[in-house]
């Protein structure tokens, strides 16, 4: 009988075993959900709100070059900013959907037409051409970027 009464029985492991179990499984969802609620609508699309909390790489959608027309020499040229938020960085880009990671920040494309685009880190852009942007379809640019995380209230 001294025996029995030190020892715990093998159910009462089970049961607290079981206990934790269901606890974590009820938790991982509810802390889910409660990440969620405070991130974008973009960023609980493009992630899982376990990778809240670290930078995401993520492709951006095709984004058309706008901007005032200025004439430089022979040159037409728009210059402008792809993103509103600076710490987006960019680690590769292009102008094609078939080659979206063609070329790396810093580098020059050449487009259609004697015209060229050079795209920063940062998601500042150089077009340039030979004759007048006016009246023409501007070219678009695909990106892939290291996006920090963002937490909203609303």
């Amino acid at each position: 009988m001294d025996q029995i009464a030190g020892r715990k029985s093998a159910l009462v492991w089970a049961t607290h075993f079981s206990v934790v179990a269901l606890v974590l499984l009820w938790l991982f969802p509810t802390v889910g959900l409660l990440v969620s609620s405070f991130r974008s609508l973009d960023d609980i699309l493009a992630s899982g709100w376990w990778s809240s909390l670290s930078t995401v790489e993520r492709q951006q959608p095709a984004i058309r070059l706008t901007g005032d027309e200025l004439q430089d020499g022979d040159l037409f040229v728009i210059e402008g900013e792809l993103f509103a938020s600076e710490d987006i960085k960019i680690q590769s880009w292009g102008t094609s959907s078939r080659e979206p990671e063609a070329l790396a920040p810093g580098e020059t494309s050449e487009l259609s037409r004697d015209r060229t685009v050079t795209l920063s880190e940062t998601g500042a852009f150089r077009l340039t051409g030979v004759e007048s942007f006016e009246g023409q379809r501007m070219p678009r640019v695909f990106t892939t970027a290291v996006v920090p995380p963002s937490f909203t209230g609303e």
